[in-house]
């Protein structure tokens, strides 16, 4: 392999990496259920709550809206 198929091949893998990260539903689930303990033990305001929670909920949202348009494809 050449150099530059190396760096292409490197290139690919951290585009998948961050596609995954991105697009994970999992992921950004987790966080709600965390931010949401957090409010519940006290350990962050209810603004700050509300804002955190209407944050992960819009990256839900796109995420749900990328892959239905991938799917459309």
């Amino acid at each position: 392999m050449s150099i530059l198929e190396n760096f292409i091949n490197f290139v690919s893998l951290i585009h998948d990496y961050i596609d995954q990260e991105i697009n994970d539903e999992g992921k950004v689930q987790k966080e709600l259920y965390e931010v949401r303990l957090k409010y519940e033990m006290e350990e962050i305001s209810e603004n700050d709550y509300e804002e955190i929670k209407d944050h992960l909920m819009l990256r839900l949202q796109e995420i749900k809206e990328r892959k239905q348009n991938y799917d459309e494809e």
